[in-house]
Parts: C-alpha cells; structure tokens; sequence
C-alpha cells in the first residue's frame, strides 16, 4: 500500500516528506483569510462540515494535502480512511479525530484502515503518544500526519520509542 503520494524526496533520517515553498505559502494564506479553498476541497468540506462528520469518496480520491488544507481553513484535524472500495473523509476537531460507531467497528474489524491525519497547528507534525497507541490498538503498524500549516507529512508506525 502506497502511504504518500509525493513529489519530494524523503528525509531519510526523520521520516519526513517536505512540503513545497509554495504549498506553505498558500496553505499560509488560507489560515489568515486572505484566500479559499478550491472548488474540489470546498466541496469536501461541504461534505464534512461539522466535527464528527464523514464522507465517503471514490477509491484514492483523497490525497494526505488535501487534509492539510482542509485543516488550515477550519484549524481542525481530518483524517483519510481507506477501504477495498471506498476513501472516507473524517472531520476531526481541533486537537483529535475520534472515530466512534461504524467507524470505529470498521477500523478493528480491519475493513478501514488509517491512511493519515493532519495536526492543523504544527509546523514539523509529530505524532503524538495517543496517535501511536490507537494504531496499535488497531493492529496498524504505520500510517502517517501532515501539517497544515506547512504541508509537511511524517511517517510513523506504532512503536511509542521510534523517534
């Protein structure tokens, strides 16, 4: 399974993939009001408006940067969840996605899986002990974060001391 989709070479040392000048540029611009979303991602979010809110796309139709603007323009985090025929769009809130119901059932039932998320508010995202801990309670060895506010996406599996 492809994790990322990048034009950038990793950093083999951090597992972070870079994002552009321009991406942080624009993603900037969005944060501070002075631009939108494009009509694709608006209609995303036109989908998922609320915190709790998700959406089903068709199969590799949502992309780790889309969750980065996404995040930029609300300040919450999103999350990609892949199946064998779907991508869903989860609309997180500003610290966490938490993933109850159906969801969750198909989450551990292994019918989902956890393709990344965004930490709205960090330049170099981290992956934080909650994160590492819940793909471990899937049984998910890795999946990755992006920020929005840089565009920069990181790589992590479920081991709490990988650095």
């Amino acid at each position: 399974m492809v994790y990322v989709k990048a034009s950038c070479e990793q950093n083999r040392s951090d597992n972070y993939f870079p994002g552009s000048k321009s991406t942080q540029i624009s993603l900037e611009t969005i944060r501070s009001g002075d631009a939108g979303l494009n009509a694709h991602r608006q209609m995303m979010l036109g989908r998922t408006p609320e915190t709790g809110d998700w959406a089903r796309f068709a199969l590799n139709s949502l992309e780790l940067i889309d969750l980065a603007y996404l995040s930029a323009k609300t300040g919450h985090e999103f999350a990609i969840l892949r199946g064998k025929k779907e991508d869903i769009l989860f609309h997180g809130a500003v610290g966490s996605c938490n993933f109850v119901g159906v969801l969750e059932d198909m989450l551990r039932a292994h019918r989902l899986e956890l393709i990344g998320h965004s930490h709205p508010g960090e330049p170099d995202p981290e992956p934080s002990p909650a994160d590492r801990q819940f793909l471990k309670d899937l049984g998910q060895a890795r999946s990755t974060v992006i920020s929005g506010m840089t565009g920069r996406i990181k790589e992590f599996t479920n081991d709490p001391f990988e650095m």
